[in-house]
């Protein structure tokens, strides 16, 4: 089975720039790396330039251009963040007043995170995601 793809809208932005917005439903097996969608899925005839999907049903989304996919990823809750992603430092603007809080935050954790992607088999015909996509 593959992906199903309703387009809901075309437009234009500029002269050649095509954008779609639409609904993207997954399949009853996710496979390892992504399903398949290519431009001309998406009503594009040269190239997908961007593709931002909604997350759904606990699911996050993410487009890999290099190999025209869409993959899915879920949460992992504190999974350790790869050295060349850390925290990012933020400096307080001059004069600004630092805010902390020493209550208990009992559903709160800071734990920093990388999502996983969805294990290959999974079934994801449930999920329907929104996405908007530019292309060519």
């Amino acid at each position: 089975m593959a992906l199903s793809i309703v387009i809901d809208k075309t437009d234009t932005v500029g002269r050649y720039i095509k954008v779609k917005v639409g609904t993207i439903t997954f399949d009853s097996s996710y496979p390892t790396n992504g399903e398949p969608l290519v431009s001309t899925d998406l009503g594009f005839s040269t190239a997908v330039s961007c593709l931002v999907a909604a997350p759904n049903a606990g699911l996050m989304f993410e487009y890999d251009h290099t190999n025209s996919k869409i993959k899915a990823f879920y949460p992992t809750g504190g999974a350790a963040v790869p050295a060349a992603i850390g925290a990012p430092s933020v400096a307080a603007p001059v004069g600004a007043t630092p805010v902390t809080s020493t209550a208990a935050q009992p559903n709160f954790t800071e734990t920093a995170g990388v999502a996983a992607e969805v294990a290959a088999a999974t079934d994801l015909s449930t999920v329907v995601c929104k996405f908007v996509a530019f292309g060519y």
